[in-house]
C-alpha cells in the first residue's frame, strides 16, 4: 500500500513540475547563429539575434584568440546585451525588469549556466546543455529556451 501511495504522489509531482516549468524549447547553436523567435537557424543571417559563435570575447574593443568560446551578437557596437546568471535554476527569470542591466563585458558561454538575452524581436532566457565540437566551425550548443516578445516569460 505504501508503495503505490509514493508512487502515486511521485508521479504527481512529475506532472506538476512539468506544468509549471512553463513552455521551454530545445535548440542548437551552430556557429553561423540562432534566431530565438523562429527556434532555428534563420537562412538571412543578418535576422538572427546570434550571429556566430566566435573564440574571442566581442565586448573588448582589442579582442584576443582564446580557448573560450562566446557568441557574438552584433558586429556594430561591444555592447553584447547578454547576461550570466550561473547555475541558477531555469525558472529563476520568469520576466525582464525594465531596469536589468546587462553585463557590458560578455563572459565565456558554459555548460549549465543560465542566461538571459535582448533579441532583435523580444527576450530570450536559455541554459546551455552542452558545448560540442571538435572546431570553432563545427561548434554546436544545446540549449533550451524560451522566447518572449514582451518582457513575460
Amino acid at each position: 500500500m505504501n508503495k503505490i501511495f509514493i508512487s502515486m504522489i511521485m508521479l504527481v509531482l512529475a506532472f506538476s513540475s512539468c506544468y509549471f516549468m512553463g513552455s521551454s524549447n530545445e535548440g542548437v547553436i551552430y556557429y553561423y547563429g540562432f534566431d530565438f523567435s523562429i527556434g532555428n537557424l534563420n537562412s538571412n543571417f543578418s535576422k538572427n539575434d546570434i550571429i556566430a559563435i566566435v573564440d574571442y570575447n566581442p565586448s573588448v574593443e582589442n579582442p584576443l584568440r582564446e580557448p573560450n568560446i562566446y557568441l557574438l551578437l552584433d558586429t556594430l557596437s561591444l555592447r553584447q546585451n547578454i547576461k550570466d546568471y550561473n547555475e541558477e535554476s531555469f525558472n529563476y527569470i520568469d520576466r525582464i525588469e525594465p531596469d536589468l542591466q546587462f553585463d557590458s563585458i560578455s563572459n565565456p558561454i558554459i555548460a549549465g549556466h543560465l542566461y538571459v538575452m535582448k533579441c532583435r524581436d523580444g527576450f530570450a532566457k536559455f541554459r546551455v546543455l552542452s558545448i560540442t565540437g571538435p572546431t570553432l566551425y563545427k561548434k554546436e550548443i544545446s540549449i533550451i529556451y524560451e522566447f518572449t516578445d514582451d518582457s513575460v516569460f
